[in-house]
C-alpha cells in the first residue's frame, strides 16, 4: 500500500448579505497521489434570495487530468472512448446550479455543466434533499456525458453533533 499525504487550501467571503465568494485548491502536495486525487483550482459565487428559498452557483473549476483520462478520452461527439485522442489540457468546467427550497425541509436541485476544453462535455444533475439544521439526507443522478447514456447516481447522509 503506498501512503501519502495531500493538503489544499481555500477561503470564502460574504461581500453582502445575498452574495458569496469562494476560492479553493485541492491536492496542493499530491505528487504520490495525482492519479487519485488531481490537483484542481475551484472558484464560485453564490447569490442567495428570499432568505435563502432560492440560491444560484456560478462554478469554475480547473482541474488535472488523471492518466485514465488521458489513455482513454472521451469523444463527446461519438460517445465512445477513443484511445487515438489524447487530451493534454486540463479540464476546465464551468457549472451553473441552482437550489430551490420546498416547504421547510425539502429542496430541489440542479446543475449544468460545460467542458470548454477540448472535450466540449456537457454534464447535467438533479437531485431532492431533506435539510434540517443538523442533519441532511439527498440523492442526485447526473450525466457525466450528455451524449452517453450513462448516468452515475450519490445518495449522501450527514449529522452535525456538537461537543
Amino acid at each position: 500500500v503506498d501512503k501519502g499525504v495531500t493538503w489544499g487550501i481555500g477561503t470564502v467571503a460574504h461581500l453582502t448579505k445575498n452574495i458569496r465568494i469562494g476560492l479553493s485548491v485541492e491536492n496542493m502536495a499530491n505528487h504520490k497521489h495525482k492519479e487519485v486525487a488531481p490537483r484542481t483550482y475551484r472558484a464560485g459565487v453564490a447569490y442567495i434570495v428570499g432568505n435563502g428559498v432560492v440560491t444560484l452557483h456560478g462554478d469554475y473549476r480547473q482541474r488535472d487530468r488523471v492518466m485514465q483520462e488521458v489513455l482513454f478520452s472521451k469523444v463527446e461527439s461519438a460517445g465512445a472512448y477513443d484511445s487515438s485522442k489524447k487530451l493534454k489540457s486540463s479540464e476546465k468546467l464551468l457549472i451553473g446550479s441552482a437550489s430551490v427550497k420546498i416547504q421547510d425541509l425539502l429542496r430541489f436541485v440542479g446543475g449544468y455543466g460545460y467542458d470548454f476544453d477540448q472535450t466540449k462535455r456537457q454534464i447535467l444533475a438533479l437531485g431532492i434533499a431533506l435539510v434540517n439544521k443538523n442533519f441532511s439526507l439527498s440523492y442526485a443522478v447526473n450525466r457525466p456525458y450528455l451524449s452517453d447514456g450513462s448516468y452515475h447516481q450519490a445518495f449522501n447522509m450527514s449529522y452535525n453533533m456538537v461537543l
